[in-house]
């Protein structure tokens, strides 16, 4: 009994400081009133004083029930009078914390750690950041999946982007990992206003991920600074670096002409060639490179450049058939899994999950 009453005691101290949860405290006991004095002066059942009180109190007044008695109508002006105030607080009361919480999501003061399987995007950059989030919501596989964009440069969420969540603060900060849900993402796109922001946002996702579930992508501007993301491996599992071919572009398209158009349309989630990343559907068989260029070819129409080895060596067109680990090909869409097998050449091949 005493463990009852110290229990209530502790409960309605925390319900007491919630503001709306007093003004409903307020509202059922008004209710209990009514119930026990409309049942004892009109003789009313516990359906007809409830509909009663529900019409009295919303000020619709259909007329329907009145009481007939001295003390029913003085107990029905104190129920009216009371009723109408604490139900127009009570509406004022909601109205306020559902702007308050719209007003917190656009400001980035929302909390999405529960969010599970979703994207985080950390950093802003104006139209590159734009041009990311366009091409996530462009990929088939990725059109229902939650975006977290987080950004301490921002002070509201960017107009023009749909289907995205905002989260304001450090990048690296306790707070803006925990309210973007990092523990339960399933990719991280890290691509800070400089190299600085970003190494120290990729340590603070690194040192709160110890599960290596989510795969992070870092976008690195000076060569010599990937060497600090990849140290970061050895700890998260899941980490790749794109370093700025800025520099190397220009080059190659000045000897070349069209290089760049053509790894621009590779890399857009476009229906004119994209490059995609397969993975063997049983990684308990064997399956050999030239096996795979041969299924995909015949199956998909699409081309298979380069591989993943064993060892998670990238190879560009190998020319020793290696065993491979996973494959990258060129196709006008995403291959979805099939449970088929197909037998080409050495090994088996499968069509496989997609990261």
């Amino acid at each position: 009994m005493l463990y009852i009453i110290s229990f209530l005691k502790r409960t309605s101290k925390h319900v007491y400081k919630n503001e709306t949860m007093k003004i409903v405290n307020g509202m059922l006991l008004l209710c209990v009133f009514a119930l026990i004095t409309m049942h004892t002066f009109e003789k009313w059942s516990v359906g007809q004083t409830l509909w009663w009180f529900v019409v009295t109190i919303t000020t619709v007044g259909y007329g329907d029930a009145s009481p007939s008695t001295v003390y029913g109508q003085v107990s029905a002006a104190i129920i009216i009078i009371i009723g109408i105030g604490l139900g127009a607080v009570l509406i004022g009361n909601i109205a306020t914390r559902i702007i308050c919480f719209r007003r917190n999501k656009m400001n980035g003061l929302g909390d999405y750690s529960d969010a599970k399987g979703h994207i985080v995007i950390m950093g802003w950059r104006e139209d590159q950041t734009r041009r990311i989030i366009e091409q996530i919501f462009a990929d088939d596989n990725r059109k229902n999946r939650m975006v977290i964009l987080c950004s301490e440069k921002l002070e509201t969420k960017p107009n023009g982007i749909k289907d995205t969540r905002f989260v304001k603060g450090n990048l690296a900060s306790d707070d803006v990992i925990g309210r973007a849900g990092i523990s339960g993402a399933d990719k991280i796109i890290i691509y800070g206003r400089n190299d600085e922001e970003t190494i120290l946002a990729t340590l603070g996702v690194v040192s709160s991920d110890d599960s290596d579930k989510a795969h992070i992508t870092v976008y690195i501007e000076k060569r010599a600074n990937s060497k600090h993301i990849e140290r970061m491996t050895q700890y998260h599992g899941k980490i790749s670096v794109v370093v700025s071919v800025v520099p190397d572009m220009l080059v190659q398209e000045m000897q070349d002409p069209g290089v760049a158009e053509i790894v621009r349309q590779l890399v857009e989630n476009t229906d004119n060639g994209t490059i995609y990343k397969v993975y063997p559907h049983d990684h308990a068989w064997k399956a050999y490179y030239e096996a795979y260029q041969d299924y995909f070819m015949k199956k998909h129409g699409a081309v298979v450049f380069a591989c993943e080895t064993e060892n998670r060596d990238i190879v560009i067109n190998p020319s020793n058939n290696p065993v491979v680990h996973a494959l990258y090909i060129i196709n006008d869409k995403r291959p979805q899994k099939e449970e088929k097998e197909a037998s080409y050449g050495q090994g088996q091949a499968y069509v496989g999950d997609i990261l």
